[in-house]
């Protein structure tokens, strides 16, 4: 996954709801950390290193291991 089209679903994903918000409802908080987590490990999995970065820094959150895929 290119870093373009990472960094644009990310961007989607949190949306400027989100970054202008003081408040959301839970429901749509946990459906917004799911589509996070989701397109992260997704670009992270199609060797985006922008994405692997980021899950890196968050070990509580993600399980990284380093493997070939043949």
């Amino acid at each position: 996954m290119s870093n373009e089209l990472f960094i644009s679903k990310l961007a989607d994903a949190i949306g400027e709801d989100f970054m202008l918000s003081d408040m959301l409802y839970q429901d749509e908080l946990f459906a917004k950390q799911e589509l996070i987590s989701k397109i992260l490990v997704d670009a992270a999995n199609k060797d985006n290193q922008l994405a692997r970065l980021f899950i890196r820094r968050m070990p509580r959150c993600f399980h990284f291991e380093n493997k070939k895929i043949k």
